[in-house]
């Protein structure tokens, strides 16, 4: 029968021994760090597992430490690193077997008194949450009320019959629009008379102008004039100027809100600009060159007249050098 290893806490107080100051030699060293053995941090601990598993091997205890530290995260911490003899009881769980065992205490866990002291509903409570529900016969009907302000009631107007002839409309108002006072209307808009059209005229069909004013004036002809601001004889017509162009004169209109034929060509002065800027560029760089090929003639000069005093030094010294008695 297999012997049940001895939990964490046994095995530090049986299997944990420090060793003496002669046992080990003066020269051991931890197998693991491969650090000598002292009286400090590195102090060797033998240890001792009892039979059927043998393990009598020596650590520092700074190793030790570290790999006690891993037990509960670490599948083999409670071996021995040599002859991976099992020293104590695994601590170490996967994710899978945490998660039972969590499930587990939490299903063994004792009814706290919160949960003790709740009761099941009563058939009143129950009565209470369950949802009412109204029969449609007892179901009151409420008036949709789209403005608070009510208005007159607005009869829709007969459709108009029309006429042949320059006859005048038959259209009739009842009930009259809210904004009439009920005033009906009948046979026509009583400030627009009756209008003799000649039969194939455009505005037979009750054009409310005419040659007679319905004010008492004689109203200006209509004519098909061309769109002008004036008639060939100075005289202003009846059409309308173009939106924003009443208060211009003609030069203008065609500027700012007129044909495409009339708009303002941008002048090219910008290109010129640019032209005469790179000219004046160009020039400037003529002018550098100019100068700076100036200087380089100077420098070539001074350059001849040096080679030549050199040329003359160098002759006087080969001819003292060839007669050092002669007055050179």
């Amino acid at each position: 029968m297999a012997t049940r290893p001895l939990a964490f806490s046994d095995f530090m107080r049986r299997c944990f021994r420090p060793c003496s100051e002669r046992d080990p030699s003066d020269k051991a060293h931890c197998p693991i760090c491969t650090e000598e053995y002292d009286r400090g941090i590195h102090q060797a601990i033998r240890i001792v597992v009892q039979p059927p598993a043998q393990c009598n091997h020596e650590f520092c205890r700074h190793c030790l430490e570290k790999i006690f530290s891993r037990r509960k995260t670490q599948g083999t911490a409670n071996l021995c690193p040599l002859c991976r003899t099992r020293w104590f009881q695994a601590e170490y769980q996967d994710v899978s077997a945490r998660n039972q065992s969590l499930e587990n205490q939490a299903n063994n866990a004792p009814l706290t008194q919160d949960s003790a002291s709740r009761q099941p509903a009563t058939s009143n409570e129950e009565h209470l949450r369950r949802p009412v529900t109204v029969p449609p016969s007892q179901r009151e009907a409420r008036p949709y009320i789209r403005n608070s302000r009510p208005f007159a009631p607005v009869a829709r107007p007969h459709a108009p019959s029309r006429s042949h002839h320059g006859q005048k409309p038959t259209t009739q108002f009842s009930g009259g629009f809210p904004f009439s006072g009920g005033v009906p209307f009948s046979g026509g808009f009583p400030f627009f008379g009756t209008f003799p059209f000649s039969e194939g005229s455009p505005f037979a069909n009750g054009f409310p102008f005419s040659g007679t004013s319905p004010f008492g004036q004689q109203a200006a002809p209509v004519t098909s004039a061309p769109n002008t601001s004036q008639q060939p004889n100075g005289r202003p017509t009846n059409r309308r100027p173009a939106p924003g162009t009443s208060d211009q004169p003609p030069s203008k209109r065609g500027i700012m809100g007129g044909s495409g034929s009339s708009k303002k060509v941008p002048s090219p002065r910008p290109r010129e600009a640019e032209l005469q800027r790179r000219t004046s560029a160009l020039d400037a760089r003529e002018r550098d060159l100019a100068q700076r090929e100036l200087r380089v003639e100077r420098d070539r000069q001074e350059l001849q007249r040096r080679q030549r005093e050199f040329n003359a030094m160098t002759e006087h010294a080969r001819a003292y050098r060839r007669n050092p008695d002669a007055n050179v």
